[in-house]
Formats: structure tokens, sequence, C-alpha cells
């Protein structure tokens, strides 16, 4: 990650990541096209995203996200999320460890 993904990345109020597949492309007709993402894995970002409040976290991760950097992420429980039948483990940082400083690159 540059600097200025990770200035920016320090400056973000709320965040949420999930690693997984989904679809992407332009959805729609030839009037009205829209470049957008689907899939449970959309869903799911969006539903942790709404976490940080309670959570107290500026950023709320999946546990497929959270399995590429187990070192710097905690489990914060599993939670019952709208849309999903079980329980889902959601992670945020220990408390050392800044946004920041989790990237997708490897140490």
């Amino acid at each position: 990650m540059d600097t200025r993904a990770l200035t920016w990345l320090s400056n973000l109020q709320r965040l949420s990541a999930s690693a997984a597949e989904l679809l992407y492309g332009n959805i729609g007709a030839v009037e009205r096209l829209d470049f957008t993402v689907i899939g449970p894995a959309v869903n799911l970002t969006a539903r942790i995203e709404n976490l940080t409040r309670s959570l107290q976290s500026p950023l709320v991760v999946s546990g497929g996200f959270a399995a590429h950097h187990p070192d710097k992420l905690t489990s914060a429980g599993f939670l019952n999320l709208k849309g999903f039948n079980e329980p889902i483990e959601v992670f945020t940082p220990k408390t050392n460890v800044k946004p920041q400083q989790i990237s997708d690159e490897p140490e």
C-alpha cells in the first residue's frame, strides 16, 4: 500500500472489509448502466460496517479478511447479522494496532 493510501485509510471514521468472491461489472439496461458489485460478500461487508459504532472500532472485518492478518486482529465475537442464517464472527484491530497498519501486502 502506498503512502497516499495509508494516509487516506488513517483518516477514515468507519471501515469494513471482507475477503471473498463477488461479481462486478455493468449491470442494468442500456439507458441506465451502473458499474457495481454484487454477492454475499458485498452484503456482509455492508452489514459489518454498521457494527463500527456499536463495537466502538473504526475498523471491523470479516473472518476471511482476518485470516490474512491474525496477528493484528482479534475476534469481536459471533454476531447475528440481517440476511445471514448463522452468526458471523467479526474482528477488530488489537488495541496496539492502528487501522493504517493493516494492509494487503506481506510483511
